[in-house]
């Protein structure tokens, strides 16, 4: 499999191009065109994409100009108005992928070039042309059509701003996430296992689940979710533990001549792992997934915040 890094730092050097972004991705001009190569990962599988801006007089590309273009196999072409993509599995090796979009790119250049085609940007923009990020995507646009696409995101922001946050409906989901995840947790413990990742699934449960009913995420949602992934992380892991005390008080024989409830075994459960001479179990199976449970809650959490912090947010990649 080809290394991509090692491809995009190749295709640079050839082209007079700037690696970017942890050499995931390499732009500047070649031969008149902005250009952008970048790697892209889907279902493990990962594609080198090659993009490309070009109008004649303010007209965009059209796909007739490529249909008699002998590309090298494996090599895709899509066409969308001033943008011109190629792409290219990256599964073969480091040279026949080098040697195959380098081909392909000089064979599209030359057709533009034939065609009168000019460099410009994502809605053909001809002036001040920047490499820019969106949302984890990146587009070439001018200066006078960034202004303008800042300003309409700028509306759009305000519009999420303003729009009422369904908390009662995002509490109900969420709780109803924590006991889904509660169950999953109190199945697997009922079978006599354990699983770490099931109480950090149950965190995940209640913030995506919340973000879902509430149709937004704020400080206020930040807090609820929080509160909830603390209260379910307490509870449930030891509640596990209590219902596989009370079936082994149960299975033993010890209720036929002691009475003990479940409410019993989750306050004492501590007391219990501590006077089996088992305290370090009680510390992996409870302690352990309480921990889980409360980290990947703050981890889902911050992430959700920083999301919307990010969003539609316009950085220029220098």
């Amino acid at each position: 499999m080809a290394n991509t890094k090692v491809l995009i730092k190749d295709l640079a050097e050839m082209m007079g191009l700037k690696v970017g972004q942890k050499g995931s991705i390499c732009y500047g001009n070649h031969s008149g065109y902005p250009f952008l190569i970048e790697e892209k990962r889907s279902n493990k599988q990962v594609d080198l994409l090659v993009q490309i801006c070009a109008t004649n007089m303010g007209q965009p590309m059209t796909y007739d100009m490529f249909q008699n273009l002998s590309l090298p196999v494996g090599v895709r072409l899509y066409v969308g108005n001033y943008r011109l993509n190629l792409g290219m599995d990256a599964s073969a090796s480091n040279e026949e992928v080098l040697g195959k979009l380098s081909s392909a790119i000089s064979m599209v250049t030359n057709v533009l070039k034939n065609f009168g085609f000019t460099g410009c940007d994502e809605l053909g923009g001809v002036y001040n042309i920047s490499l820019y990020s969106i949302n984890g995507s990146y587009s070439f646009y001018s200066i006078d059509n960034v202004s303008y696409l800042q300003t309409r995101l700028a509306q759009v922001k305000e519009q999420e701003k303003a729009k009422k946050e369904r908390v009662p409906l995002g509490i109900l989901a969420a709780i109803g996430g924590g006991l889904a995840g509660a169950a999953l947790i109190l199945l697997i413990g009922k079978l006599g296992y354990i699983s770490f990742y099931a109480s950090i699934l149950m965190s995940m449960f209640i913030v995506f689940l919340y973000k879902k009913a509430a149709a937004k995420f704020s400080v206020v949602s930040a807090v609820i979710t929080g509160i909830l992934c603390l209260a379910f992380s307490i509870v449930i892991p030891r509640l596990s533990s209590a219902l596989t005390i009370y079936d082994g008080f149960k299975s033993s024989g010890l209720s036929d001549y002691y009475t003990f409830t479940v409410g019993e075994c989750f306050r004492y459960c501590k007391d219990v792992y501590r006077e089996a001479g088992m305290t370090f179990y009680y510390y992996r199976d409870v302690v352990l997934m309480t921990v889980l449970g409360i980290g990947g809650g703050a981890a889902f959490i911050a992430a959700s915040l920083k999301e919307v912090v990010n969003k539609d947010k316009v950085q220029k990649i220098d």
